[in-house]
């Protein structure tokens, strides 16, 4: 299992929840797309 693959996966999730939910209720859930795949990157490269 490719831990990159699993983490994007859960990362698109947790992103598409947050945007189904009120940003006064749930703002720490709540994600840019680009933020993510920035994070996901870094977490590649170390």
């Amino acid at each position: 299992m490719n831990t990159a693959d699993t983490a994007r996966e859960r990362g698109v999730e947790v992103y598409n929840i947050g945007r189904e939910y009120d940003d006064d209720l749930y703002p720490t859930i709540k994600t840019d797309k680009e933020s993510w795949e920035r994070t996901l990157k870094t977490l590649q490269e170390k």
